[in-house]
């Protein structure tokens, strides 16, 4: 697709020149083309000046971080495994027989991925992206009379003594199969996008939905069921003594087949990503898929 401007008094692309900004970006793209061809093949040189660019768009202390954690890890094999568990190599880059590969790919990956988490911050702040740095309210703005009924006080003791608790039939089947209509619709409107620079889940398909200012008339059951679990809060708050805050947005997500969640933390905020990540305490997650049974695939692994 060639894009042209032009004033009417000016020639066109008719007169089979190319203008001089045209060429420019015929030499940028190929450019990247080439750029991009190296870093595929591993290119040493090449990839540590990109680690370097990416590394200097990240605060010293994290870019510090992720360069010394991931080139630690490429010295052993169970160290590149859960880099390739995490997403930062891929499973052919087992077979590097130097560590100095490795740690290479692994650090250009790791830091894209920082980047690019960073660029999405800055997007949500200018009021172009949701759900990175929404605001939040207290939970106890969402309270509803109905959240025990989700979560009860044995729920809360089990998750106060591991960490993770599941809740198996906390909705009605009827309504888990209403929400993800609503959601399969969402999906075929083309809402739910993938982010293929997202290296722990490239192939996932998801949009963040605000849930204070939305009305869901489009999407009814959506909304009823994000207000109830986001009730839950201040129920935690009460009996684990946590001190907490709502966003006001929630992730909606689709995995189709092949596509999972690497390995991961919620928030590298401890990692040196304070600036990048909210300090998150607590993470609930709602499948809305009553018919699975493990013989159809997919699993939660959890490290708490």
């Amino acid at each position: 697709g060639q894009l042209f401007a032009a004033r009417p008094d000016q020639g066109g692309p008719d007169d089979g020149t190319m203008t001089h900004a045209q060429q420019l970006l015929e030499e940028s793209l190929k450019f990247i083309q080439e750029r991009l061809g190296q870093i595929e093949a591993g290119d040493g040189p090449v990839l540590m000046e990109e680690i370097q660019r990416l590394g200097g768009q990240l605060d010293d202390k994290e870019a510090g971080h992720w360069i010394a954690g991931v080139g630690e890890k490429s010295r052993s094999a169970e160290g590149r495994r859960e880099l390739v568990t995490k997403g930062f190599l891929q499973e052919c880059d087992m077979e590097l027989t130097s560590p100095a590969d490795a740690a290479r790919r692994s650090c250009y990956c790791a830091l894209r991925y920082r980047v690019n988490k960073k660029m999405h911050r800055h997007l949500a702040a200018a009021g172009l992206l949701h759900g990175v740095c929404d605001e939040c309210v207290l939970p106890a703005t969402l309270r509803d009379a109905s959240t025990p009924a989700l979560f009860s006080d044995a729920d809360c003791g089990r998750f106060a003594d591991r960490r993770l608790v599941v809740v198996d039939g906390a909705f009605s089947e009827a309504e888990m199969r209403a929400l993800r209509e609503e959601l399969q619709r969402m999906r075929r409107m083309r809402f739910l996008k993938s982010d293929p620079n997202d290296v722990c889940n490239p192939l996932q398909e998801s949009m963040y939905l605000p849930f204070l200012a939305n009305q869901g008339t489009e999407s009814p059951v959506t909304l009823r069921v994000v207000k109830r679990l986001c009730s839950l809060p201040a129920l935690l708050e009460e009996s684990l003594g946590l001190l907490l805050a709502v966003p006001t947005s929630v992730l909606l997500s689709c995995y189709p087949p092949g596509a999972s969640y690497k390995m991961h933390l919620d928030s590298y905020a401890l990692q040196g990503g304070q600036t990048e990540d909210a300090p998150r305490k607590v993470t609930i997650l709602l499948y809305c898929n009553p018919e699975w049974s493990r013989d159809k695939g997919g699993l939660l692994r959890t490290w708490p």
